[in-house]
């Protein structure tokens, strides 16, 4: 049987984690776990870093969910997939990671345990800043807790969100969480702030502007402005890391492109409720990142290609100068792809080669 339904099986049939102990081997969340069984308390090996915590949970009957969450137990929820940095705690601690791996499941898991009464959740506490405001928009009533507020819930005895599903099912939920009210421009180009050196700062809490950004802005910006006002299209620079988190979704509502580089500004695309949508990744880029949440949402994702000049700068970030040529050829594809006219003009050059992919 496939993976999935051997899991999904194991768990109907009430397998708690005692149980799946005695197969020697645990098959989760596409990896494979082995069990020492000759140890006085066995232990779990992991063979994958990328794991979620959650898979080797013991699986609580309805009732003892209930009773312990009436008794104030926290909820843990672990991200799920390959989680990016924190995959350790289950965390991940960059907000895009957030958005692609925790925020789907963190959906999943809170309808599950809300009908047993959970309201409360762990996140490690040096991770409130980057989440409070997420979980409060979907969940304002729920209390978040850290470590020590924990250990002292009921004895310490959590209720760890075991809920697992397919990739693209998680995905989809997203599809139910578009931005209503509101009305954002159609295209929207994610600004970063040139990067300032901060030795104290944890990395591993770093923004992407921390990490990469473009040189040339501007000359970015002027194309971006005026390819979307050829096309009849309104336009916005936007700068996320300056919005509140509630802002930063209504900033994209109902866009029809988002224009940046990789991390969590292009996954802000997923709030709109546009019917075609796309996605313009500018260097330097991750191939394939997104490419599963973006494809499930039915999002076009091109890629700036060749001709841009990317180096790194006296503190070590990443910076890309985007050659306006190759720019102009991407955000025709671009526009095109969402079946959109644009007037030719000779100020926008032409390059040969597509220089892109479209997913």
């Amino acid at each position: 049987e496939t993976l999935d339904a051997g899991i999904l099986r194991l768990r109907r049939s009430g397998c708690q984690l005692a149980a799946c102990i005695k197969l020697g081997a645990y098959l989760a969340a596409g990896q494979l776990y082995t069990m020492d069984t000759t140890a006085p308390t066995a232990t779990l090996q992991w063979m994958e870093e990328n794991v979620p915590v959650s898979m080797t949970a013991e699986v609580l009957p309805f009732g003892e969910v209930t009773k312990r969450c009436g008794a104030g137990s926290a909820t843990v929820v672990h991200g799920t997939g390959r989680i990016g940095i924190g995959r350790g705690a289950g965390y991940p601690s960059h907000f895009s990671h957030l958005l692609r791996n925790w925020l789907p499941r963190f959906w999943a898991c809170k309808d599950d345990v809300a009908r047993a009464g959970c309201s409360t959740i762990f996140v490690p506490s040096r991770l409130h800043a980057l989440y409070q405001q997420v979980i409060y928009e979907f969940a304002p009533k729920w209390k978040l807790v850290g470590e020590m507020e924990t250990a002292k819930r009921n004895g310490g005895l959590n209720v760890t969100c075991t809920h697992h599903e397919m990739l693209a099912d998680y995905y989809k939920r997203y599809q139910h969480h578009w931005v209503s009210g509101c009305v954002s421009a159609d295209v929207v180009f994610v600004l970063r702030t040139r990067p300032v050196a901060d030795s104290a700062r944890d990395p591993g809490q770093a923004s992407g502007s921390e990490r990469r950004y473009i040189s040339n802005p501007q000359e970015v910006w002027q194309h971006v402005e005026r390819a979307s006002r050829e096309a009849n299209l309104t336009v916005e620079q936007v700068v996320f890391e300056q919005l509140s988190f509630r802002d930063q979704m209504r900033k994209t509502c109902t866009a029809r492109m988002v224009v940046g580089q990789h991390g969590a500004g292009l996954g802000h695309i997923l709030w709109s409720s546009s019917s075609r949508r796309a996605v313009l990744e500018l260097p330097p880029w991750l191939e394939h990142w997104w490419d599963h949440m973006f494809n499930t949402n039915h999002i076009a994702h091109f890629w700036s290609g060749e001709g841009h000049f990317i180096g790194r700068d006296s503190t070590n970030n990443t910076f890309a100068k985007v050659n306006a040529v190759q720019l102009g050829e991407d955000l025709r594809r671009a526009l095109h792809a969402l079946g959109l006219s644009q007037k030719q003009d000779a100020s926008l050059p032409k390059a040969s080669g597509s220089g892109h992919r479209m997913l």
